[in-house]
């Protein structure tokens, strides 16, 4: 048990600094939620203060000295902390009365905070470390390790042979910034930095980054070394054991500086301390060595002359585990810099699992805040070799009030909708939606107040919108194909006043009673139009809400840039809950075109109808069906608009489909999350023009919208962030989802799109991949975490991963688990829109990872065949038929056993697409009458009925 230990030189400085200047505490902060009872955490902190005395410390004298009284655990408040940690680094010990260790309690709503505080005269942030964890382990009753050691560093460099340097700190011009205000000492503060990524070879990263923003010819770095790493029977020592390594660098390369760093630590020239300095801290009384230090900075602060460019500390790896007890989680740990005159910026790194933290401190007048703000957001670039593009859409287009001129079209008798044969008159569209909207008005529906609309794909649809829109409803579209659980759950969680599924008995009962056919709520740009229920990674579906301004940006700029006039007639064959749906409709009704309607279920066969015989024109559609329609016989020229969007369009089928088309028709590639309002980028392909990959690009802005792409400098790609006149307002009822995805850059708002994008040579955006587990299949946004939870909801289920297939337009599931496959596919419809149930299911012993842990997508498809029995042989068959089960096995990738042989192919899991590509590999075989056939019954009978 250490009694007491004299103060070593370095101690003694700290101690002289503290006193002229600034605290020399440590604070490192621990932040989770749970709950630690306060009672408990300072009872762990009393044993805990046995075993390390040195928590206990008070100087007295040249020598630290165990008082026996142990550190206090304080609840504090928010305001004890202070913008930029003000407050909490203004705060000093005062060892002469006070132990050099202390713990801050904060408990604010859903977070708690603790806050251990060290005297820098005691401990080290490695040492602080130790006593920490040692706090922890006490907390889950783990056994402490007990150490006790008297050892200072100057006893440890006097022993090592360390080398001696007479003049170790020199004093220069070095800035890590230009924007310097001030050289006066006042009060300390700290920025954070958080990357949610690990970075190797971090500090090497740091230094180049740092010395790349000086743009000066050299920078000299302070990097804190802990020698108990040369002393490896020291490491459960808490004291000071952390000195200084130099390093000067004229290199931006990381590469050079790791070397350097390592090189130096190999050959034992990391550490070097000055015997004359040593001796001067050691020797010389307390209130000279502060007058000199004093004199010392003033003279130099004068001079604007510094030591180093930066101080950084590197707290290396933290694991949360160690932080951890049975009712807190853990979820960031990171400490802040111990400011020093004659330093410009401290840095000190936090490591953890999944993110890297890094604090900044300075003196508070040094720098203006805004001027440093943006020097860190570059520091954080360049970290992360990413630079910031800025896209601006223009301003031209004018923005209309869309739903005051869509209603001075309420008594027109043209033709406004198209169905099974029936046209209906804008009259009469406008006629039946005031007697609904009525009815709304009389079970109590006002302004604000939701209604969900599961209608056919009908005029009744295009009715209740404009119901809605009449009594200033919000409307929530559902598509009737849903399960019932989905509806029920999107009805409950939006607070519906009523979901509307039939007009039938509205339109037969409700009498017209002097209501003006013009008559609408007016709307103001901020009003809720409309929300959209998207798939969502917590297990159930998201309402994003689009606003009036928004919608009425995205519309004006299609009519301008599409060519939407009062000859256009719109097809309306996708689901209601689909917001391509919003395109169709409100572009229509302001022009004055027409919209025709198709409520029967979409396939191969009735899309070839509906291309074939219909009156549209115009159409907006998933790239799934634009390949789709190169099947069928389509006259040329007849096609006016194609807008594409859901899916990344090929450059192939868009060449495809101009071909079949004609060249009259334009055909847009249009970009937008629902959070977005429908679109926001789009381009319109151009068939003279030459594009390079594979993918047709995204394009530019709609007008009215910024973009802001981070982009990789070393792989030319970054995730895509989307603001200006398009955003939605939020998530409905859910403010952490809105808050993590809706940010503020400056003062503009964005949202983090999750895509992955990069510019090409001619300034247009292309779509790489997404950065998460968000997937789209045949246009539909879906988060795999949604299918995967509702999986795991099955008995008998431990785990489960879902993964598209190659082609992206179906799932697979991957689970652990022994069960009934056909009992989990009836539930899984019974929760699960038809395109989120995976096709194929297989069962494995465990989830394969990578050398990053992270899944292996390769092994885990090798592991969903690995008890496959290849029994197929046991079946008789054709050289023929075995070639198209081998087709289908490729397309669907899967394997097909005896018992499945006479299966169809939609049985199998095939889609439309899957079909259609299946058409072009058998076609050279069968005959052409044949083909729509086969697309009705895709079995081998069927095939072999038209073979050639």
């Amino acid at each position: 048990m250490i009694e007491k230990r004299k103060v070593s030189p370095n101690e003694r400085m700290y101690l002289a600094f503290e006193k002229n200047y600034n605290s020399f505490v440590i604070n490192r902060v621990v932040e989770g939620k749970g709950d630690i009872n306060i009672e408990i955490l300072q009872s762990a902190v009393n044993k805990v203060g046995d075993i390390y005395p040195e928590s206990r410390f008070k100087l007295k004298n040249r020598y630290w000295i165990d008082s026996k009284v142990n550190p206090k655990v304080i609840k504090i408040q928010k305001k004890d902390v202070g913008k930029d940690f003000k407050e909490l680094m203004k705060r000093k010990i005062d060892l002469a009365k006070d132990v050099a260790c202390e713990v801050y309690y904060l408990n604010e709503l859903d977070k708690i905070t603790i806050i251990f505080r060290t005297h820098h005269g005691v401990m080290d942030g490695k040492g602080q470390g130790i006593w920490i964890e040692a706090i922890f382990k006490e907390l889950n009753n783990l056994e402490v390790e007990k150490f006790s050691s008297k050892v200072r560093d100057i006893d440890l460099l006097k022993e090592s042979g360390i080398n001696k340097n007479s003049d170790i700190v020199t004093i220069g011009n070095y800035s890590p910034l230009k924007d310097r205000t001030s050289y006066k000492i006042t009060d300390p503060i700290s920025k954070k930095i958080e990357i949610n990524e690990k970075i190797n070879s971090i500090t090497a990263k740091l230094i180049g980054s740092i010395h790349k923003l000086s743009k000066e010819s050299k920078s000299r770095f302070i990097i804190t070394r802990d020698i108990r790493e040369k002393f490896p029977e020291e490491k459960l020592n808490t004291g000071n054991l952390s000195l200084p390594m130099y390093l000067e660098t004229t290199s931006e390369n990381w590469q050079e500086i790791n070397k350097d760093l390592i090189n130096t630590i190999l050959k034992n020239e990391d550490i070097k301390y000055s015997p004359k300095e040593y001796f001067i801290f050691e020797n010389t009384p307390m209130n000279i060595l502060r007058l000199g230090l004093k004199y010392t900075i003033f003279n130099y602060n004068r001079q604007k002359k510094t030591a180093t460019t930066a101080v950084i500390s590197n707290l290396g790896r933290i694991d949360l585990e160690n932080y951890k007890t049975k009712y807190f989680i853990p979820e960031k740990v990171y400490a802040l810099p111990v400011i020093t005159p004659l330093v410009p910026l401290s840095f000190v790194i936090t490591e953890l699992d999944n993110k890297t933290i890094i604090t900044v401190g300075y003196y508070e007048d040094n720098y203006e805040e805004k001027k440093l703000e943006e020097y860190l957001e570059k520091l954080k670039d360049t970290l992360l070799n990413r630079a910031k593009v800025e896209i601006k859409g223009n301003k031209e287009i004018r923005k209309v009030n869309i739903f005051k001129e869509i209603f001075k079209k309420s008594e027109q008798e043209d033709i406004l909708t198209l169905e099974n044969d029936k046209e209906i008159s804008y009259r009469d569209i406008f006629i039946s939606a005031s007697k609904v909207a009525s009815y709304l008005k009389k079970i109590g529906v006002n302004k604000g107040d939701r209604v969900s609309i599961s209608t056919k794909r009908d005029s009744s649809y295009l009715i209740s919108i404009l119901a809605c829109i009449k009594v200033g409803a919000i409307f929530i579209p559902i598509d009737p194909e849903y399960p019932k659980e989905r509806v029920d759950y999107i009805k409950e969680s939006s607070a519906s006043k009523i979901l509307l599924e039939s007009l039938e008995f509205i339109l037969e009962e409700e009498a017209l009673t002097n209501l003006n056919f013009k008559e609408f709520v007016e709307y103001k740009n901020e009003d809720i139009i409309y929300t959209i229920y998207t798939s969502g990674s917590t297990g159930k579906p998201k309402g994003v809400e689009i606003t009036y301004g928004t919608l009425c940006n995205y519309i004006s700029n299609c009519i301008e840039k599409y060519g939407i006039t009062e000859e256009t007639i719109f097809g309306f064959f996708t689901s209601i809950s689909f917001d391509l749906s919003i395109t169709a409709i409100f572009t229509t009704l302001l022009v004055g075109g027409k919209i025709e309607f198709f409520d029967e279920k979409i396939t191969p066969i009735t899309l070839k109808n509906i291309f074939e015989n219909s009156k549209m024109n115009s159409v907006k559609m998933t790239p799934t069906h634009l390949e789709i329609i190169s099947k069928y016989n389509i006259k040329k020229d007849r096609f006016k608009l194609v807008i594409v969007g859901g899916e990344q369009l090929k450059v192939s089928t868009a060449k495809k489909s101009q071909d079949i088309l004609g060249d009259k028709c334009k055909i847009v590639n249009e970009y937008g999350p629902t959070e977005a309002t429908v679109g926001c980028i789009y381009h319109i392909f151009d068939k003279t023009r030459t594009y390079i990959g594979e993918g047709l690009p995204i394009g530019k802005p709609l007008d009215n919208i910024d973009l802001y792409l981070e982009i990789n400098t070393n792989e030319n790609m970054g995730e895509l962030l989307i603001g200006g006149d398009c955003l939605a307002k939020g998530y409905y009822n859910n403010l952490k989802e809105t808050t993590d995805k809706f940010i503020y850059l400056g003062n503009k708002r964005f949202y983090k799109s999750g895509d992955l994008c990069r510019i090409n040579k001619d300034n247009d955006l292309e779509f790489l991949e997404r950065k998460d587990f968000q997937v789209k299949i045949r246009g539909y946004r879906i988060e795999l975490e949604e299918v995967e939870k509702k999986i795991e909801e099955y008995p008998a289920i431990i785990g489960c991963r879902v993964i598209p297939n190659s082609s992206k337009n179906s799932l697979l599931a991957y689970y652990i688990g022994k069960i009934d496959q056909k009992e989990l596919l009836k539930t899984l419809k019974e929760k699960l829109p038809e395109y989120m149930v995976p096709y194929a299911f297989f069962e494995i012993d465990e989830f394969p990872l990578n050398s990053n842990g992270k899944l292996d997508l390769k092994k885990l498809k090798e592991l969903g065949q690995k008890d496959f029995k290849d029994n197929i042989d046991e079946v008789s068959l054709s050289s023929f038929e075995k070639k198209i089960i081998k087709i289908w096995e490729e397309i669907l990738e899967i394997k097909i056993d005896k018992n499945k042989v006479n299966w169809n192919f939609y049985e199998l899991g095939a889609d439309s697409l899957s079909i259609v590509r299946f058409i072009n590999e058998i076609e050279p075989f069968i005959n052409k009458e044949g083909v729509e056939k086969i697309l009705l019954n895709p079995n081998l009978e069927t095939i072999n009925k038209y073979k050639k």
